[in-house]
Protein backbone atom coordinates (compact mmCIF):
# COMPACT_ATOMS: atom_id res chain seq x y z
CA UNK A 1 0.00 0.00 0.00
CA UNK A 2 1.79 3.38 -1.17
CA UNK A 3 1.40 6.47 1.03
CA UNK A 4 3.48 9.32 1.58
CA UNK A 5 6.23 8.77 4.59
CA UNK A 6 8.25 11.12 6.39
CA UNK A 7 11.98 10.43 8.14
CA UNK A 8 15.01 12.01 8.97
CA UNK A 9 14.59 15.97 8.53
CA UNK A 10 11.21 15.83 7.75
CA UNK A 11 12.19 14.17 4.35
CA UNK A 12 8.97 12.87 2.55
CA UNK A 13 8.91 9.74 0.51
CA UNK A 14 6.08 7.74 -1.02
CA UNK A 15 6.77 3.94 -0.55
CA UNK A 16 6.21 3.75 -4.18
CA UNK A 17 9.58 6.00 -4.57
CA UNK A 18 11.35 3.78 -1.76
CA UNK A 19 10.38 0.29 -3.06
CA UNK A 20 12.26 1.80 -6.41
CA UNK A 21 15.05 3.19 -4.99
CA UNK A 22 15.75 -0.02 -3.24
CA UNK A 23 14.67 -2.29 -6.20
CA UNK A 24 16.72 -0.66 -8.66
CA UNK A 25 19.82 -0.59 -6.29
CA UNK A 26 19.33 -4.28 -6.07
CA UNK A 27 18.93 -5.00 -9.50
CA UNK A 28 22.27 -2.96 -10.22
CA UNK A 29 24.32 -5.15 -7.49
CA UNK A 30 22.79 -8.06 -8.71
CA UNK A 31 24.30 -7.52 -12.28
CA UNK A 32 27.59 -7.42 -10.51
CA UNK A 33 27.21 -10.66 -9.30
CA UNK A 34 26.19 -11.91 -11.93
CA UNK A 35 29.39 -11.21 -13.75
CA UNK A 36 30.86 -14.45 -11.77
CA UNK A 37 31.60 -15.13 -8.23
CA UNK A 38 33.48 -18.11 -6.35
CA UNK A 39 33.25 -18.02 -3.00
CA UNK A 40 34.39 -20.81 0.04
CA UNK A 41 31.80 -20.55 2.89
CA UNK A 42 32.01 -21.90 5.86
CA UNK A 43 28.71 -22.63 8.35
CA UNK A 44 27.74 -23.75 11.73
CA UNK A 45 24.11 -24.79 12.44
CA UNK A 46 22.34 -25.90 14.99
CA UNK A 47 18.59 -26.86 15.92
CA UNK A 48 18.23 -28.37 19.69
CA UNK A 49 21.04 -31.24 19.81
CA UNK A 50 21.46 -31.45 15.96
CA UNK A 51 24.89 -29.52 15.07
CA UNK A 52 26.18 -29.10 11.80
CA UNK A 53 29.40 -27.89 10.66
CA UNK A 54 30.04 -27.50 6.95
CA UNK A 55 32.61 -25.97 4.79
CA UNK A 56 31.05 -25.60 1.13
CA UNK A 57 31.95 -23.60 -2.44
CA UNK A 58 29.55 -21.15 -4.56
CA UNK A 59 29.49 -20.51 -8.12
CA UNK A 60 27.35 -18.08 -9.72
CA UNK A 61 27.62 -16.27 -12.61
CA UNK A 62 24.38 -15.04 -14.93
CA UNK A 63 23.59 -18.48 -16.48
CA UNK A 64 25.51 -20.96 -14.20
CA UNK A 65 24.60 -22.21 -10.32
CA UNK A 66 27.03 -24.61 -8.56
CA UNK A 67 27.31 -25.86 -5.00
CA UNK A 68 30.03 -28.03 -3.95
CA UNK A 69 29.92 -29.13 -0.29
CA UNK A 70 33.37 -30.49 0.66
CA UNK A 71 33.35 -31.30 4.33
CA UNK A 72 31.16 -32.33 7.81
CA UNK A 73 31.92 -31.97 10.43
CA UNK A 74 35.65 -31.60 9.43
CA UNK A 75 35.52 -34.58 7.75
CA UNK A 76 35.42 -34.45 3.68
CA UNK A 77 32.56 -34.99 2.15
CA UNK A 78 31.46 -34.17 -1.18
CA UNK A 79 28.12 -33.94 -2.77
CA UNK A 80 27.57 -31.19 -5.79
CA UNK A 81 24.24 -29.57 -6.92
CA UNK A 82 25.02 -28.13 -10.54
CA UNK A 83 22.96 -25.76 -13.08
CA UNK A 84 24.05 -24.52 -16.51
CA UNK A 85 22.12 -23.51 -19.67
CA UNK A 86 21.34 -26.80 -20.60
CA UNK A 87 20.65 -29.15 -17.87
CA UNK A 88 21.30 -29.55 -14.30
CA UNK A 89 22.45 -32.56 -12.12
CA UNK A 90 23.17 -33.99 -8.48
CA UNK A 91 26.21 -36.08 -7.90
CA UNK A 92 27.26 -37.38 -4.48
CA UNK A 93 30.55 -39.37 -3.28
CA UNK A 94 30.57 -42.34 -1.17
CA UNK A 95 34.29 -41.92 0.39
CA UNK A 96 36.69 -38.93 -1.07
CA UNK A 97 38.93 -41.32 -2.81
CA UNK A 98 35.72 -42.80 -4.76
CA UNK A 99 34.11 -42.04 -8.19
CA UNK A 100 31.23 -39.43 -8.44
CA UNK A 101 27.39 -40.98 -9.08
CA UNK A 102 25.23 -39.08 -10.45
CA UNK A 103 21.87 -39.32 -8.61
CA UNK A 104 19.50 -36.43 -10.44
CA UNK A 105 19.37 -35.25 -13.47
CA UNK A 106 16.95 -32.44 -15.32
CA UNK A 107 17.09 -31.69 -19.51
CA UNK A 108 15.34 -28.42 -18.66
CA UNK A 109 17.64 -26.45 -15.92
CA UNK A 110 14.16 -24.19 -15.16
CA UNK A 111 12.62 -27.75 -14.15
CA UNK A 112 15.57 -27.95 -11.60
CA UNK A 113 14.78 -24.56 -10.37
CA UNK A 114 10.97 -25.56 -9.44
CA UNK A 115 12.02 -29.12 -8.16
CA UNK A 116 12.00 -27.69 -4.07
CA UNK A 117 13.65 -31.38 -3.27
CA UNK A 118 16.39 -30.47 -5.95
CA UNK A 119 16.96 -26.48 -5.81
CA UNK A 120 16.01 -25.89 -2.13
CA UNK A 121 19.51 -27.93 -1.25
CA UNK A 122 21.02 -25.27 -3.76
CA UNK A 123 19.62 -22.23 -2.44
CA UNK A 124 19.65 -22.33 1.26
CA UNK A 125 23.81 -22.29 0.64
CA UNK A 126 23.61 -18.82 -1.91
CA UNK A 127 21.60 -17.06 0.98
CA UNK A 128 25.62 -15.68 2.03
CA UNK A 129 24.96 -13.98 -1.53
CA UNK A 130 21.41 -12.75 -1.50
CA UNK A 131 20.38 -12.68 1.90
CA UNK A 132 21.42 -8.96 2.41
CA UNK A 133 18.74 -8.47 -0.81
CA UNK A 134 16.06 -10.81 0.09
CA UNK A 135 16.25 -12.49 -3.43
CA UNK A 136 15.70 -15.78 -2.34
CA UNK A 137 12.53 -14.21 -0.47
CA UNK A 138 11.01 -13.30 -3.33
CA UNK A 139 7.74 -11.70 -1.70
CA UNK A 140 9.60 -8.90 -0.13
CA UNK A 141 8.76 -6.12 -3.25
CA UNK A 142 5.62 -8.13 -3.26
CA UNK A 143 5.48 -6.91 0.90
CA UNK A 144 6.26 -3.44 0.32
CA UNK A 145 3.18 -3.40 -2.39
CA UNK A 146 0.88 -5.24 -0.41
CA UNK A 147 -2.17 -3.50 1.06
CA UNK A 148 -1.51 -5.59 4.17
CA UNK A 149 1.95 -3.43 4.82
CA UNK A 150 2.13 -0.24 6.29
CA UNK A 151 5.22 1.33 7.78
CA UNK A 152 4.93 2.34 11.46
CA UNK A 153 8.38 4.20 11.83
CA UNK A 154 11.08 5.07 8.84
CA UNK A 155 13.93 7.31 10.17
CA UNK A 156 18.12 7.47 9.51
CA UNK A 157 20.06 6.75 12.29
CA UNK A 158 23.76 7.33 12.23
CA UNK A 159 25.94 4.30 12.95
CA UNK A 160 29.78 4.47 13.29
CA UNK A 161 30.10 1.92 11.32
CA UNK A 162 28.19 2.15 8.68
CA UNK A 163 27.27 6.10 8.47
CA UNK A 164 23.94 6.75 7.96
CA UNK A 165 21.18 3.42 8.32
CA UNK A 166 17.80 3.51 7.54
CA UNK A 167 15.72 1.92 9.67
CA UNK A 168 11.83 0.78 8.81
CA UNK A 169 9.03 -0.79 11.34
CA UNK A 170 6.32 -2.29 9.99
CA UNK A 171 3.21 -4.17 10.62
CA UNK A 172 1.30 -6.66 8.06
CA UNK A 173 -0.78 -9.90 7.61
CA UNK A 174 1.08 -10.47 5.24
CA UNK A 175 0.78 -14.29 3.66
CA UNK A 176 4.36 -15.70 2.68
CA UNK A 177 2.68 -19.48 1.35
CA UNK A 178 -0.19 -21.58 2.63
CA UNK A 179 1.24 -21.63 6.24
CA UNK A 180 3.25 -18.36 7.08
CA UNK A 181 2.14 -14.56 7.78
CA UNK A 182 4.06 -11.86 8.63
CA UNK A 183 2.83 -10.33 11.01
CA UNK A 184 5.02 -7.15 12.50
CA UNK A 185 9.20 -6.08 11.78
CA UNK A 186 11.97 -3.67 11.43
CA UNK A 187 14.74 -4.30 8.83
CA UNK A 188 17.64 -2.25 8.96
CA UNK A 189 18.70 -0.82 5.86
CA UNK A 190 22.74 0.90 4.96
CA UNK A 191 21.22 3.07 1.88
CA UNK A 192 25.53 4.58 0.78
CA UNK A 193 25.22 0.56 0.35
CA UNK A 194 23.64 -0.50 -2.23
CA UNK A 195 20.93 -0.06 0.29
CA UNK A 196 21.53 -3.80 1.34
CA UNK A 197 20.02 -5.09 4.39
CA UNK A 198 22.17 -4.29 7.85
CA UNK A 199 19.70 -6.86 10.13
CA UNK A 200 16.02 -7.76 9.47
CA UNK A 201 13.78 -9.19 12.69
CA UNK A 202 10.24 -10.52 11.72
CA UNK A 203 7.28 -11.78 13.76
CA UNK A 204 6.22 -14.54 12.04
CA UNK A 205 2.41 -16.74 12.48
CA UNK A 206 2.76 -20.50 11.62
CA UNK A 207 -1.39 -21.02 10.99
CA UNK A 208 -2.27 -24.68 11.39
CA UNK A 209 -4.07 -26.68 8.56
CA UNK A 210 -6.40 -28.20 10.93
CA UNK A 211 -8.18 -25.06 11.88
CA UNK A 212 -8.55 -27.33 15.90
CA UNK A 213 -5.02 -26.17 16.26
CA UNK A 214 -3.50 -22.97 17.49
CA UNK A 215 -0.91 -20.61 15.73
CA UNK A 216 2.53 -21.13 16.12
CA UNK A 217 5.05 -17.89 16.41
CA UNK A 218 8.31 -17.47 15.75
CA UNK A 219 11.07 -14.76 15.13
CA UNK A 220 13.34 -14.56 12.34
CA UNK A 221 16.66 -12.54 13.09
CA UNK A 222 19.34 -12.31 10.57
CA UNK A 223 22.42 -10.29 11.10
CA UNK A 224 24.47 -9.04 7.97
CA UNK A 225 27.97 -8.15 7.70
CA UNK A 226 30.18 -6.67 4.79
CA UNK A 227 32.87 -6.19 3.38
CA UNK A 228 34.30 -4.87 0.06
CA UNK A 229 36.06 -6.76 -3.03
CA UNK A 230 36.67 -5.07 -6.13
CA UNK A 231 33.93 -1.83 -5.09
CA UNK A 232 31.51 -4.49 -4.67
CA UNK A 233 30.28 -5.17 -1.20
CA UNK A 234 29.79 -9.03 -0.50
CA UNK A 235 28.23 -10.36 3.40
CA UNK A 236 30.90 -11.72 4.97
CA UNK A 237 29.34 -12.95 8.19
CA UNK A 238 25.75 -13.65 8.56
CA UNK A 239 24.07 -15.05 11.89
CA UNK A 240 20.34 -16.35 11.49
CA UNK A 241 18.57 -17.22 14.47
CA UNK A 242 15.00 -18.43 14.62
CA UNK A 243 13.42 -19.30 17.33
CA UNK A 244 9.99 -20.28 18.78
CA UNK A 245 7.70 -17.10 20.58
CA UNK A 246 4.87 -19.69 22.23
CA UNK A 247 8.11 -21.12 24.45
CA UNK A 248 11.05 -18.47 23.90
CA UNK A 249 13.33 -21.83 22.49
CA UNK A 250 15.75 -21.22 19.77
CA UNK A 251 14.47 -23.31 16.81
CA UNK A 252 17.76 -23.32 14.50
CA UNK A 253 20.75 -20.56 14.26
CA UNK A 254 23.20 -21.04 11.90
CA UNK A 255 26.27 -18.83 11.32
CA UNK A 256 27.51 -18.38 7.61
CA UNK A 257 31.24 -17.06 7.29
CA UNK A 258 32.96 -16.10 3.83
CA UNK A 259 36.54 -17.48 3.91
CA UNK A 260 37.54 -16.94 0.60
CA UNK A 261 36.12 -14.80 -3.00
CA UNK A 262 37.03 -14.63 -6.45
CA UNK A 263 35.39 -12.17 -8.92
CA UNK A 264 35.17 -12.77 -12.65
CA UNK A 265 33.25 -15.22 -14.88
CA UNK A 266 33.47 -19.04 -13.22
CA UNK A 267 34.86 -21.54 -15.79
CA UNK A 268 32.13 -22.96 -17.79
CA UNK A 269 33.39 -26.70 -17.14
CA UNK A 270 32.85 -26.98 -14.05
CA UNK A 271 29.12 -26.88 -14.30
CA UNK A 272 28.85 -29.60 -17.04
CA UNK A 273 29.16 -33.42 -16.50
CA UNK A 274 32.34 -33.61 -18.33
CA UNK A 275 34.42 -32.03 -16.29
CA UNK A 276 33.64 -34.44 -13.77
CA UNK A 277 34.43 -37.69 -15.77
CA UNK A 278 30.99 -38.18 -17.61
CA UNK A 279 30.60 -38.53 -21.37
CA UNK A 280 27.82 -35.29 -22.55
CA UNK A 281 25.89 -38.02 -24.40
CA UNK A 282 25.89 -40.45 -21.48
CA UNK A 283 22.03 -40.28 -20.68
CA UNK A 284 21.43 -41.70 -16.98
CA UNK A 285 18.18 -41.57 -15.92
CA UNK A 286 16.63 -37.62 -16.24
CA UNK A 287 13.45 -36.27 -15.08
CA UNK A 288 12.86 -35.22 -18.64
CA UNK A 289 13.21 -38.24 -20.07
CA UNK A 290 11.25 -40.06 -17.35
CA UNK A 291 8.14 -37.77 -17.86
CA UNK A 292 8.69 -38.83 -21.93
CA UNK A 293 8.72 -42.62 -20.66
CA UNK A 294 5.94 -42.46 -18.78
CA UNK A 295 3.60 -40.21 -21.23
CA UNK A 296 4.28 -42.87 -23.81
CA UNK A 297 3.88 -45.82 -21.89
CA UNK A 298 0.25 -44.35 -21.11
CA UNK A 299 -0.26 -43.76 -24.47
CA UNK A 300 0.26 -47.11 -26.11
CA UNK A 301 -1.81 -48.75 -23.01
CA UNK A 302 -4.66 -46.29 -24.18
CA UNK A 303 -4.03 -47.74 -27.37
CA UNK A 304 -4.03 -51.28 -26.72
CA UNK A 305 -7.08 -50.43 -24.24
CA UNK A 306 -8.90 -48.89 -27.21
CA UNK A 307 -8.49 -51.87 -29.30
CA UNK A 308 -9.57 -54.70 -26.91
CA UNK A 309 -12.96 -52.10 -26.29
CA UNK A 310 -13.72 -52.88 -30.08
CA UNK A 311 -12.95 -55.85 -30.06
CA UNK A 312 -15.09 -56.78 -27.26
CA UNK A 313 -17.79 -54.94 -28.90
CA UNK A 314 -17.41 -56.39 -32.57
CA UNK A 315 -18.21 -60.09 -30.40
CA UNK A 316 -21.32 -58.62 -28.21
Amino acid sequence: MFVNITFGNNNTITEEQLTFEITQNWKQLKEEYEKGLDMMVASDYSAGSHKVSRQFRICFDKNNELNHFLSYHGVPWESLFAINSKYAFHLRKATVSSSWTITRMFDNPDYARTDHQFYNKLLPNTSIIFDGMMVEQGWFEELLKSDEFEILVLKNIEDGEDGVITELKFQSNYQVDEVHKILEGTITFIPNLFWLIKKYDFKIEAVPQNKSEKSEYANVKHQIDYHIIEGIPLPKRIEMIYYSLNNGETISHEIQELVSVKRGKIPDDIVFLRYYGFSESSDPVRMGNVVRIILMVAGVLLIIIGFYLRYRASKM
